[in-house]
């Protein structure tokens, strides 16, 4: 599991998560990990996921996977205004326009 996370980073951050080095879990990846058995189940009634999760709290758990995910777009963001380019997934889609960001969209409830 952590080679694949490993990977993960790689490919769509150009950040190493250090998981097969250390030995332990990146604290963004902790939350999701965390939460897995929770989210199987309620992955085969979406309607009742989509309900829970717009409970105020009730992705509190994320919080930390969110708050990482708005920082590494923000950093990809100012590099791309001084002209450093990254090679990954989520520089692509910044680029292209794919991907808009706000902070209630990455963060919702903060």
């Amino acid at each position: 599991m952590f080679l694949s996370f490993d990977v993960m980073g790689e490919v769509g951050f150009s950040k190493d998560f250090d998981n097969l080095a250390t030995g332990n879990e990146h604290p963004a990846i902790k939350g999701i990990h965390d939460h897995m058995l929770i989210l199987g189940i309620l992955s085969n009634v979406p309607w009742l996921l989509n309900i829970i999760s717009s409970i105020p709290g009730a992705a509190a758990g994320y919080t930390g996977f969110f708050n990482w995910c708005s920082n590494e777009t923000e950093e990809i963001e100012k590099a791309s205004l001084i002209h450093i380019e990254f090679n990954d997934m989520l520089t692509d889609l910044i680029r292209l326009g794919l991907l808009i960001r706000t902070r209630k969209t990455l963060c919702p409830g903060s």
